[in-house]
């Protein structure tokens, strides 16, 4: 399969038609995780500017999720996920910035007693969907969205747990500078392709 000069997508890939009743399209969990890998990758190739991705960056993902999945995605369709996802991931680290928020490291649950969560969903409702789930692909959508900036080996800010020795499991944050398990895969990767 091969994205032509006008960057659509040859005949052979499928036009995404799986829409809800709205109009609205339905992205199943593997063309989710595709996605934002897209998205990391673009992150470590220097292809995202302070917001967003660069116009190369969107050429880039738009055929990276063609070729994992076989779809068809707009630039439209990708740019309202990605808007959609960073609320997300921003309702997520709001959270964990709350006081009296704790983090399980292990399941991804936020921990917080209840009487706590009651008064956190009052202040935003969006809190309410963390309670008995974890945010998904959080490692990676911190590359995506936790502010990354390029220094040496492509370094990244990022938000580091420390684990409470007095809770096992359950950590606090903390920001530091770390090359993440993430941006190691991908430079794994990369070289293996070499």
């Amino acid at each position: 399969m091969d994205i032509n000069a006008d960057n659509v997508v040859d005949s052979e890939i499928e036009d995404l038609t799986e829409n809800t009743d709205d109009g609205k399209l339905v992205w199943d969990d593997s063309h989710l995780e595709a996605f934002i890998i897209c998205m990391e990758e673009e992150v470590y190739g220097g292809n995202r500017n302070n917001t967003t991705f660069t116009p190369n960056g969107w050429k880039n993902i738009r055929k990276g999720l063609s070729r994992r999945t076989g779809k068809n995605y707009e630039l439209k369709q990708l740019k309202s996920k990605f808007n959609h996802l960073r609320v997300d991931y921003r309702a997520f680290m709001s959270l964990l910035g709350e006081t009296g928020v704790g983090y399980n490291a292990e399941t991804g649950i936020v921990v917080v007693e209840n009487e706590r969560w009651t008064r956190l969903i009052k202040v935003n409702s969006q809190y309410g969907k963390y309670r008995t789930k974890p945010c998904n692909h959080f490692d990676k959508l911190t590359t995506v969205f936790g502010g990354t900036h390029a220094t040496g080996a492509h370094g990244t800010w990022r938000i580091i747990f420390k684990y409470d020795t007095t809770n096992p499991g359950v950590a606090t944050r903390g920001y530091g500078m770390e090359l993440g398990e993430s941006y190691l895969r991908w430079v794994k990767n990369k070289l293996d392709n070499f």
